[in-house]
């Protein structure tokens, strides 16, 4: 999955941007439906510059980020402290079977190529009737999706079409078939034509 990495200047400009207008929402939707307290053991899988532990950080008993960009899990470390920080693959983490309670998975899915990887990695890694959290968008226009796949195939130099790997909903639903869904969001006012920001919560079966 290097090609959908996040490094260097670039993920420094990334982590600089600053939080946009929907940070508020993904945020909310996270504190809403999660369970806090002290026994409860989180994971933040494609965690970037850390929005998520920053969230969560002190509200739940254990933290652990995951990425595998080295940059990323450096900028996490410069501003994050007692946070578990794993510079790993995300479609295999090492991490224990069956062991958390929540994985997030935060506007990182459509930078990676492995999906069914990535999803069979945190069904592995979640306890029995654990929740994970997808907040992501699709493609609604399947003209786009199958333009962008050629795209990707000619321009491979291009780093737009480099970390960007967006699927349809048929097809990301599809790889939640070993989850149930407890409730899914779809956000307005999109400014991409074509593309849907969706949130959602699964629960492993």
């Amino acid at each position: 999955m290097g090609r959908g990495l996040i490094e260097g200047k670039k993920a420094r400009a990334y982590a600089n941007k600053g939080k946009s207008k929907r940070t508020k929402i993904f945020n909310d939707f996270i504190v809403q439906n999660i369970t806090l307290g002290t026994k409860i053991k989180v994971c933040d899988l494609c965690c970037g510059h850390g929005n998520t532990i920053e969230l969560l950080k002190g509200k739940v008993g254990e933290m652990t980020g995951v990425d595998g960009s080295s940059e990323m899990i450096t900028i996490c470390k410069e501003k994050l402290q007692g946070v578990k920080l794993v510079l790993s693959s995300v479609t295999s983490t090492k991490l224990k079977s069956s062991y958390f309670d929540y994985v997030i998975i935060r506007n990182g899915l459509h930078h990676i190529k492995e999906k069914e990887d990535v999803v069979n990695e945190i069904y592995r890694i979640l306890k029995p009737k654990g929740k994970l959290f997808v907040i992501d968008k699709f493609y609604t226009n399947l003209i786009m999706c199958h333009l962008t796949e050629i795209f990707d195939l000619l321009f491979k130099f291009n780093p737009h079409y480099l970390n960007h790997y967006m699927i349809s909903k048929e097809a990301t639903l599809s790889l939640f078939k070993k989850f149930r869904i407890l409730k899914e969001v779809y956000l307005k006012d999109q400014k991409q034509k074509g593309i849907q920001q969706y949130m959602y919560v699964l629960e492993k079966v």
